[in-house]
């Protein structure tokens, strides 16, 4: 059975997810499945359509619902309109990353996306833990300019911010013809120069409630804005987080008292 990881969805919804069948692309066309209701990704059809998709060496993508299985959320705070926006989130990027992302201790670090213009063209990333430790990978993306390399993937084991660098360039065949140096690149969208960040936080801390800006989009006439979010941590969550330290240093004094 293929591991669980987790994917920041929309609204910061954590969703669960499994990705069956090969590690390679043969360009076969594969299986996605959507969960009924109260349903999970572990239920007999959900696993038969797994076990389909290794054996026929197609991809395959599953995953809970918030509220759902292995995901995050209370079933009753869900509505029809937020669950087929995170299918529509994980059908689009199940395995990416995405800048600005909040992620937890434990969490497996994926980067995945498209290219533009949809070229097979080579990528090149190199991700810093705060402590300056370096991760590595690349690769070239597929005839449809979709990048992916599962032995890129890595355990997130630092709290704090995270930089991810990258590069693309395209030193084959084009519409004109074959390229030639220096070869056209680019980088991620939004990013400064190639560069974006996420987070990591403790998976005890407790959540923030954010009370400005106001849900919506934001707009800007010339040029990007900075955006200064503001919240609250729920009393609840914070009594629920120095517990759960307490607990782990008092469980700590006692393995090490003679």
């Amino acid at each position: 059975m293929a591991d669980v990881d987790f994917e920041q969805g929309p609204e910061g919804s954590r969703l669960a997810y499994r990705q069956d069948g090969p590690a390679d692309d043969l360009g076969r066309c594969g299986f996605f499945w959507l969960g009924g209701f109260m349903s999970d990704m572990k239920g007999t059809k959900a696993e038969a359509l797994a076990a389909l998709a290794r054996e026929t060496r197609r991809p395959g993508l599953r995953f809970d619902y918030s509220g759902h299985g292995q995901s995050a959320g209370q079933f009753t705070d869900g509505t029809i309109s937020a669950w087929l926006e995170q299918a529509i989130h994980m059908f689009i990027l199940p395995t990416g990353v995405a800048p600005g992302a909040v992620l937890e201790t434990g969490d497996t670090f994926h980067f995945a996306g498209h290219l533009m213009p949809t070229l097979n063209s080579k990528v090149a990333v190199t991700v810093t833990a705060p402590s300056g430790v370096r991760h590595l990978g690349g690769g070239q993306a597929d005839s449809i300019g979709y990048f992916y390399d599962p032995t890129d993937n890595f355990t997130l084991n630092e709290a704090g911010l995270w930089s991810v660098d990258v590069r693309v360039w395209h030193d084959g065949q084009c519409s004109g013809g074959a390229t030639v140096p220096p070869y056209p690149s680019g980088n991620v969208l939004g990013s400064q120069n190639g560069r974006y960040w996420f987070y990591v936080v403790p998976g005890s801390a407790p959540r923030l409630i954010v009370t400005s800006p106001s849900p919506g989009f934001q707009r800007r006439v010339d040029q990007v804005q900075p955006i200064t979010i503001t919240g609250v941590i729920s009393t609840r969550a914070a009594e629920l987080s120095a517990k759960l330290r307490h607990s782990s240093s008092a469980g700590g004094s006692r393995a090490r008292s003679p």
